[in-house]
């Protein structure tokens, strides 16, 4: 099925206030808040709170395979804040989080590494 047509069925809701047209609308992008805590074996880009875990949660549960293009952008956005920019010149691995096989098998896809 098109993603035209998929919109007109499934009409993309905000996952923080059910707001018509984006998965994330700007009032509830502005709870989003970088994450400030890196530790010794690894840190993310976002806390996982709020639209963010709902946003993951989403895409590992009901299969929601088209929120990745929108938390991509939002992760673009992350990426270009000050404090973050710093943090990439000391040049981090960027290392999606390994999925047992037969959870990757069942749902079709590892969410880590499309994220």
């Amino acid at each position: 099925m098109s993603m035209v047509l998929l919109d007109f069925l499934y009409p993309r809701k905000c996952l923080g206030c059910n707001k018509n047209g984006k998965y994330f609308c700007d009032e509830c992008l502005k709870t989003v808040k970088l994450n400030d805590q890196a530790a010794l074996d690894g840190t993310s880009l976002f806390q996982y709170q709020g639209i963010i875990k709902a946003a993951v949660q989403t895409l590992k549960y009901q299969f929601l395979r088209n929120i990745e293009i929108e938390l991509g952008e939002l992760i673009d956005r992350g990426i270009v804040e000050e404090e973050l920019k710093e943090f990439l010149q000391l040049k981090p691995l960027v290392q999606p989080i390994p999925l047992h096989w037969r959870r990757q098998n069942w749902r079709g896809f590892n969410q880590a590494e499309i994220i």
